[in-house]
């Protein structure tokens, strides 16, 4: 699935579950939903959301949560934080950009201080809520002299400019944060999330993930990136809060149709024989290696 209409399936899971699943409110790290893969027999994406104030004992959660998935399901978390420690936020940021995960940021959801360090880790961030930024700062509470303070920012900068660096981000973006003092909040706009590197995809994503699609199709990476440039315009979205099940459906036929470079009956006729073809293998490398193989042609 191509990351546009990902990041649109997202949204829409993330929007649809916030009325449905209000008795895990409370949780942490909680499971929101997920959406069956074409066999029927495993899992195309799961959701989960991390709400609330961050610590170190979120970390396992998500480190669980990353060790579930089967090498095929697309992972995403729904954000929405005031922020919390650092540090925490910052390991999980790594979990999740070794599990290759998105981060959604919903309307109506905040991103704030050390949440920043979650969203940097994703490979793929969908900000339509707010992102904040402040200050990273420690939460040590007692007496301390000026020089054990002095050292802990440093180190504190050292490894948040290491972990920025590591997530492909800017400087820019720690010179940002130090100016904002840590009882305010600087919410960024969407040039300056852009500039930032806190929306849209990760560049070193964007071409592993050009070279994986290329192979999937059949063509070149440079045909590849033609294709994807010319989706918009050939397969127009639909609404993303009115659009029918049916309309998304299509909308999705439409865009992988034109990215096997297949008019849009070949492709259904495809995609149907695939289904049966290949529905004698379990969920993963096998079953998607001859799915893709009937949708190209070659089986």
């Amino acid at each position: 699935m191509d990351s546009k209409l990902m990041s649109k399936y997202l949204i829409i899971i993330a929007v649809i579950i916030t009325f449905i699943s209000s008795s895990e409110a409370n949780a942490i790290v909680s499971l929101l939903g997920s959406v069956p893969d074409s066999s029927g027999k495993g899992s195309l994406m799961k959701l989960y959301k991390i709400s609330g104030e961050i610590t170190s004992m979120d970390v396992n959660q998500v480190k669980s949560v990353v060790q579930s998935i089967g090498p095929w399901t697309i992972l995403s978390f729904d954000l929405d934080s005031s922020g919390g420690d650092i540090y925490a936020a910052m390991e999980i940021g790594k979990l999740i950009r070794k599990a290759r995960a998105t981060c959604v940021i919903r309307p109506g959801a905040k991103c704030y201080s050390a949440c920043v360090f979650v969203l940097s880790g994703a490979v793929k961030r969908d900000v339509y809520g707010e992102v904040g930024i402040h200050r990273p700062f420690s939460t040590y509470v007692g007496k301390r002299d000026y020089e054990s303070t002095q050292n802990e920012y440093r180190r504190t900068e050292t490894a948040v400019r290491t972990y920025l660096r590591e997530m492909n981000l800017p400087g820019q973006l720690f010179e940002a944060m130090v100016v904002v003092p840590p009882e305010k909040i600087r919410i960024l706009s969407d040039k300056e999330l852009e500039a930032f590197g806190l929306s849209g995809t990760d560049p070193v994503e964007q071409d592993t993930e050009d070279a994986t699609d290329a192979s999937r199709y059949g063509i070149s990476k440079t045909e590849c990136i033609r294709r994807k440039a010319s989706l918009d315009r050939v397969c127009p979205s639909p609404d993303l809060y009115s659009a029918s099940p049916a309309q998304w459906v299509a909308y999705s036929d439409c865009r992988q149709a034109y990215m096997f470079g297949l008019d849009l009956p070949t492709y259904k006729a495809r995609a149907a024989r695939a289904k049966d073809v290949c529905s004698g293998y379990k969920p993963g490398e096998e079953y998607h290696s001859c799915y893709l193989r009937v949708l190209r042609g070659d089986r």
